[in-house]
């Protein structure tokens, strides 16, 4: 249960990246680990504040917890990041060609590329965690 509600809140992170948005999650990382103010944030970015809040809300919902979703931001954001690729540019999904003019981008991918989406969210998952409990040192038992 816990792993399909991380898996469904990085989802909304992975989205974000591969439609462009990196900006978004640059922010909710100087958010969680630095304490400013998103209204701050939006301002230096220059990003709309509602869409932020929103994903922020819609991310800590989905964990049902602030802390696990502050942590979670923590060591995901700079995964998904560093190998998560930008599909969208100018509106055109670069997997099919399609081009979007009304439907949001993260729509689009999660209905014709759930497939891919799925992948890279599992992966970025099972690489952070990885990275986690070995930059901690924390022994992790298997049965």
């Amino acid at each position: 249960m816990l792993k399909d509600m991380a898996l469904d809140a990085v989802k909304l992170l992975v989205l974000r990246k591969m439609v462009g948005k990196e900006d978004h999650l640059k922010l909710l990382m100087r958010w969680v680990n630095n304490n400013e103010s998103i209204g701050d944030l939006v301002r230096e970015y220059d990003v709309e504040k509602y869409a932020v809040r929103g994903l922020k809300d819609r991310f800590m919902r989905k964990l049902g917890s602030y802390q696990l979703g502050s942590r979670l931001i923590t060591i995901t954001v700079p995964v998904i990041l560093e190998k998560v690729p930008v599909v969208f540019e100018k509106n055109t999904c670069m997997l099919c060609g399609r081009m979007l003019l009304y439907s949001a981008p993260e729509d689009h991918l999660n209905k014709r590329h759930g497939k891919i989406v799925r992948e890279y969210t599992e992966r970025i998952l099972r690489e952070a965690l990885e990275a986690y409990v070995n930059a901690n040192n924390i022994r992790v038992e298997t049965s």
